[in-house]
């Protein structure tokens, strides 16, 4: 709803299912057009395997490591197909860093989610922590980052970096230290959601 109100074209995905991970990726893709501004936005499990991060589907059936992969939605295969479809600009908000739900089956102990190491250029992710850390999931609708995140997001004149230092800020101060947002990548020029 934040989304369509500051004028964006929204795609809006709930409770993706395993069969539909591939449909779906190709589908928002394919509605990109070269030098477009997007979007994504996530909130749910978010976990890594051999530093890989994967969003699990709602119905993924994780057993051990193994089947991670054919389960969720490969965040470096999203990433590579928004830089295919040559977006300008490539934002991706991830509150995705809590428990793993799977941990007592896997051989690693990796908790929350890896460092993004090979981004394409233009691309800007905003974690909802710290790599291998852990998010709260807050006590009302949204979790704890997703609520700093549509107060901020809201603030006229307001370049997206500036806006997500806010949002860190505000998650540190409300999470007493215990959850620092974490940013990766950088944008070539400067993006607002509210222009001044």
């Amino acid at each position: 709803i934040k989304l369509r109100s500051l004028g964006f074209e929204v795609q809006k995905v709930e409770d993706l299912k395993r069969a539909l991970i591939g449909r779906t990726l190709s589908g928002f893709a394919a509605r990109i057009r070269p030098g477009d501004e997007v979007v994504v936005f996530y909130a749910g499990h978010g976990l890594q395997v051999k530093g890989v991060n994967y969003l699990p589907a709602v119905d993924a059936e994780i057993h051990g490591e193994d089947d991670v992969p054919l389960n969720s939605l490969n965040l470096s295969a999203l990433l590579d197909r928004l830089d295919e479809a040559k977006a300008g600009v490539k934002l991706l908000f991830l509150d995705a860093c809590r428990n793993n739900p799977y941990a007592r089956s896997f051989r690693s102990t990796s908790r929350g989610l890896a460092r993004v190491a090979d981004a394409p250029s233009g691309t800007l992710m905003h974690f909802a922590t710290r790599p291998g850390s852990v998010a709260a999931d807050g006590s009302g609708a949204n979790g704890l980052y997703t609520t700093e995140l549509l107060k901020a997001i809201d603030q006229p004149g307001l370049p997206v970096e500036q806006m997500l230092k806010r949002v860190a800020a505000a998650v540190e101060r409300a999470s007493q230290g215990q959850q620092e947002p974490w940013v990766e990548g950088s944008l070539k020029g400067d993006f607002y959601f509210r222009p001044g």
